[in-house]
């Protein structure tokens, strides 16, 4: 038994416990699986956030242009006056 870390040969404690020295294949794969999710839902998330800045971006600017355009239309409208 090796007394630094206080298992036998076979990976087993004192107890009799199985030694965690190393995750099984199907713990590394839960574990890969469940990081990718995580991964992909922030993915989803920020793609999402993005997405809405830019229709609000997008909404900001038509109605930007909208207002320079009614700006436009009266200026016209004044001129036409004035010429007439």
């Amino acid at each position: 038994m090796s007394a630094e870390f206080g298992t036998s040969r076979s990976g087993t404690t004192s107890g009799g416990y199985q030694a965690n020295r190393h995750r099984g294949e199907k713990g590394s794969v839960a574990m890969n699986s469940i990081a990718n999710d995580v991964a992909r839902a922030r993915i989803r998330d920020l793609r999402a956030e993005a997405l809405a800045g830019s229709r609000a971006r997008r909404l900001i600017a038509a109605q930007r242009w909208q207002r320079r355009a009614e700006r436009a239309a009266r200026r016209a409208q004044l001129a036409r006056s004035a010429v007439w």
